[in-house]
């Protein structure tokens, strides 16, 4: 079964949601009384008051806390790169990739980068044959099969495959769904089948999913001999496919 995030990275995004919905509207002068204080929740209230500003604004005070000793506190400034976007963010973001040594921030920053579309293709890419790390290769997947770079993500999601970690592996399963109605459908629907005869029943449920984008009738017969799968996780994915299909 796919990890998805890890206990770190999950708190990162509860506390994300706790700051956004408690912090009131800041003017700069208490924005920067914030970032400044010893206090890590208070420097995050400060960095979450920024979402009401523009990047001119937001981007040098942003910039200001990229060595904050607490990694929560990097994690909503990478966040906050991602959103408030000008050349200044962009290449703060490339330059966290190569300097942060927390893989879940690495993460961050590999979504936050993935954000501004193609510029980004490099570095994101890079982070993911450099760090082997589960949580850097999920994000940077994820990133690519919503960026309309088929070629790309096909090439990544066959390094994957042969990564030891099974969550990077059914990432790249869940990923490869997006190659449908590309020039890689072909080859991608081929690895799909393959994978469709795993000993791994988490595996065989996301070849399920994925195959809910493909209309080719290999697919489909697939499809129809899951429905007599032994785990009834993977019947339950062909079952789920079949109902949102009507």
């Amino acid at each position: 079964m796919l990890k998805y995030v890890n206990s770190s990275h999950n708190a990162l995004f509860c506390n994300a949601l706790f700051y956004n919905a408690l912090v009131i509207a800041m003017n700069i002068s208490e924005i920067q009384t914030h970032l400044e204080s010893d206090n890590p929740q208070m420097r995050m209230r400060g960095l979450v008051a920024l979402r009401s500003y523009g990047p001119e604004i937001a981007v040098p005070l942003l910039a200001s806390r990229v060595h904050d000793g607490e990694i929560m506190v990097r994690s909503f400034v990478a966040m906050g790169l991602g959103f408030k976007q000008n050349p200044e963010a962009f290449n703060i973001l490339v330059e966290m990739l190569k300097t942060e040594p927390d893989s879940n921030i690495q993460a961050e920053i590999a979504s936050a980068l993935s954000k501004y579309g193609h510029p980004s293709l490099p570095y994101v890419t890079a982070a993911f044959y450099e760090n082997p790390h589960w949580i850097v290769r999920m994000s940077v997947l994820l990133a690519l099969s919503e960026m309309n770079v088929p070629d790309r993500l096909f090439q990544l999601c066959l390094a994957a495959f042969v990564d030891s970690d099974p969550t990077v592996q059914e990432t790249a399963i869940q990923c490869m769904a997006s190659l449908a109605g590309t020039p890689y459908e072909e080859d991608t629907l081929l690895h799909l089948l393959a994978f469709a005869q795993s000993n791994k029943p988490s595996v065989r449920r996301q070849v399920a999913i994925a195959l809910r984008r493909f209309t080719d009738l290999r697919a489909e017969e697939v499809l129809t001999q899951m429905l007599e799968d032994s785990d009834h996780r993977v019947v339950a994915a062909v079952l789920e496919g079949a109902f949102a299909n009507q």
